[in-house]
């Protein structure tokens, strides 16, 4: 692979996993070892669910292999996540702003 896997677009990875050729854990380790090695100098994130990103990794490498899952699967996994992080983001700036 010419790229890390955190730097891949849904689409590349959606084509790994289809051919096997990674997991979707391999995918969430290469994000949360990305995010270790630079949080410290940019301070994204409030907390880092390390243990939980990676249950719910294994819990989807095991839906697929049932063949459980649909084109969508991992698009509809980052858009929820997306999603959280938003209205997470959008709770602490509205918390401040009450505060202030």
């Amino acid at each position: 692979m010419d790229k890390e896997l955190y730097q891949m677009t849904v689409h590349e990875t959606r084509r790994l996993l289809d051919k096997k050729e990674i997991c979707s854990k391999d995918l969430v380790s290469s994000v949360l070892e990305r995010i270790e090695n630079i949080d410290s100098r940019i301070n994204a994130y409030i907390t880092i669910a390390k243990d939980t990103a990676l249950k719910q990794a294994e819990a989807a490498d095991e839906k697929m292999a049932r063949g459980e899952t649909d084109l969508l699967f991992l698009i509809e996994v980052l858009i929820t996540e997306k999603q959280n992080c938003l209205i997470l983001g959008k709770n602490i700036i509205d918390n401040k702003q009450k505060k202030n």
